[in-house]
């Protein structure tokens, strides 16, 4: 995943799990916004009122964050998808990534196992 601004630099998938989670307090609010009206109508006796706001005031919210929260996860998926592909194709060499130094191999030009007298 790239960043908005900044294209070379990635974003994070806490980040976008932590813009969710902010995005769903958001809708969780407008939903209790909702339901509290839904409440005032019924103390009014506006029942078909109150049923509309009660229904769309739960059933909206929701549909919104599920849907961007599977967004979310197909995007976070796709990038885990991408760095496994591109270790595949550079595989780190073990020797390196066990903290050891490189082994010396070899040049065609130095021979081996003979010595000069």
């Amino acid at each position: 995943m790239k960043g908005l601004w900044d294209q070379e630099r990635p974003v994070s998938p806490s980040m976008v799990r932590t813009s969710l989670t902010f995005l769903g307090l958001l809708l969780g609010a407008l939903a209790v916004l909702n339901v509290l009206g839904g409440l005032g109508d019924l103390f009014t006796l506006r029942i078909g009122s109150a049923l509309v706001k009660f229904t769309s005031g739960v059933a909206i919210p929701l549909a919104i964050w599920i849907g961007l929260r599977l967004l979310a996860d197909l995007v976070i998926l796709q990038n885990q998808a991408v760095d496994r592909l591109s270790a595949m194709r550079n595989p780190p060499d073990p020797a390196q990534a066990a903290g050891k130094p490189a082994p010396k191999t070899a040049k065609a030009d130095e021979p081996t196992g003979v010595d000069e007298a």
